[in-house]
């Protein structure tokens, strides 16, 4: 199976299962996540390995631009030290 398959197939599953969950009025979340295990069982799927690189140039920015357009600056500002040491990290001293 190509990748290209792969991501119809997934876009697919995703489209499927948010559109169901508004319908049934469940949490999309729930349902994505039947879906994927859902996927990850069908035998023609077992060994279909997604590139890293096609998450990070096709899933990634569209979850970070959702998520930019729905978070509260105010939570943003009352959690920022948190954010911050998990974006970089605590240092490491050098012995």
């Amino acid at each position: 199976m190509t990748g290209l398959e792969l991501i119809v197939v997934v876009a697919a599953t995703v489209l499927l299962m948010t559109w169901a969950a508004r319908r049934l009025r469940l949490s999309e979340p729930l349902l994505l996540l039947i879906g994927g295990i859902l996927i990850g069982l069908m035998p023609r799927f077992h060994n279909v390995h997604l590139p890293p690189d096609v998450v990070l140039l096709l899933f990634l920015p569209a979850l970070l631009y959702w998520e930019s357009l729905t978070t509260s600056l105010r939570e943003i500002k009352n959690n920022f030290r948190s954010i911050a040491l998990q974006a970089t990290g605590p240092g490491r001293r050098s012995a």
